[in-house]
């Protein structure tokens, strides 16, 4: 994991984007909504 640059916990990976470890609701979900609407 470390290879991916993934340290923290908990890490997430969705679509192409890493979130490498603990982040707000708010950032996930701004996240999430990025990752949504390109899929669409």
């Amino acid at each position: 994991m470390r290879n991916l640059g993934i340290g923290g916990t908990p890490s997430m990976i969705f679509s192409d984007k890493v979130i490498p470890g603990l982040v707000s609701y708010g950032v996930l979900k701004e996240q999430l909504e990025e990752v949504i609407e390109v899929k669409g």
